[in-house]
């Protein structure tokens, strides 16, 4: 019996030996290994790996170990009150998680939401108001530009501030009508010249002298102006000053000059009846120192059309018009130095 169980001990031996011999797995250094490779894939619940089976002696090792989850991985910046992370998600299951924490970024404000708005003034800028939606910071945006309210527009006809003298530039201006502004701009409208509004005839020849109120400029023309029947009357308190009567006999002028004055004494009236329909009247220019149109002066003068005066239109409408001075004379335009009027 000893000798049957030593027989079969040795024969376990020797297949031993051999085994080892030709495989030895321990040492897949060796050489006499034949492994064949399989990827096994991970999955949510278990890592990948490479698994190496000899196909000889069936020795097997595992490498090259991998995540369990298939991740997706998602860069989210950190924000003012916010950590910033990796956030990873696994495209299998939906696993989460966050790695790569970064800290709070107190000037990384990601969403604003508009809270109020500032208008622009004269001299400052206007803006809205915003607020960071996940912390209390607040800035300014949307700025507009500081703007004057004007009182006419650039293609409007801006008032004059000041007529143009012998001395000084004609102004128009607009200013800003924000109260307490008094911001303005002036654009000059007409450049320095004498005002020669005023003029004189001699009875003599004639011959009609325009002169500026300055004193400074005058001139005469050989215009002949001596149309007109003029009466020469005297005040109660002896001033002298002259009345226009009307044309001079055979005379009926398309358009004439009551002057300013006659050898220097004042033309003041215009007496009654002076031009009745007389219809080939188109135009007259009345001095300013006429005071006074009488009744029916130039009533049914249905040709005329324009009357030049040379005072303002206060002065004009300040002028003693007796009853009936116009009648039947149709509409006409009385163009002033400041203005027109209708009548």
């Amino acid at each position: 019996m000893n000798k049957i169980f030593s027989i079969v001990l040795i024969a376990v031996l020797l297949i031993t030996a051999i085994s080892l011999a030709s495989c030895k797995k321990e040492e897949p250094e060796c050489g006499h290994h034949d492994f064949i490779d399989e990827v096994v894939d991970s999955t949510c619940e278990e890592k990948g790996y490479v698994s190496h089976v000899c196909s000889v002696c069936g020795y097997m090792y595992k490498d090259n170990y991998s995540e369990e989850h298939h991740f997706v991985d998602t860069l989210v910046a950190p924000t003012c009150n916010k950590e910033g992370y990796t956030k990873r998600v696994c495209s299998d299951c939906g696993y989460e998680k966050r790695e790569n924490i970064t800290p709070v970024d107190s000037k990384n404000h990601v969403a604003f939401e508009w809270v109020s708005t500032v208008a622009p003034t004269c001299t400052e800028f206007g803006y809205d108001i915003e607020a960071c939606m996940d912390c209390s910071y607040q800035h300014r945006a949307n700025y507009t530009a500081p703007a004057h309210s004007w009182s006419h527009t650039e293609n409007e006809e801006w008032p004059l501030a000041s007529d143009v003298t012998c001395f000084d530039h004609g102004v128009r201006r607009r200013t800003c009508t924000v109260e307490g502004c008094g911001a303005l701009e002036e654009v000059i409208e007409l450049e320095p010249s004498h005002v020669q509004d005023n003029f004189t005839v001699s009875s003599a020849n004639g011959l009609m002298t325009y002169y500026c109120d300055c004193g400074n400029f005058s001139y005469t023309t050989d215009e002949y102006v001596d149309v007109l029947a003029l009466e020469l009357m005297t005040a109660e308190d002896g001033t002298q000053y002259y009345v226009v009567k009307g044309f001079k006999e055979g005379m009926k002028n398309p358009t004439f000059y009551v002057p300013f004055s006659v050898d220097n004494i004042l033309v003041t009236e215009i007496a009654a009846n002076a031009f009745m329909n007389n219809t080939d009247l188109e135009s007259v220019r009345i001095a300013v120192t006429v005071t006074k149109i009488g009744a029916f002066a130039f009533s049914g003068c249905t040709g005329l059309k324009t009357v030049y005066y040379d005072g303002t239109m206060a002065q004009w409408n300040a002028i003693n018009f007796v009853d009936g001075w116009n009648y039947g004379a149709g509409n006409f335009t009385v163009i002033c130095s400041d203005g027109v009027i209708n009548q």
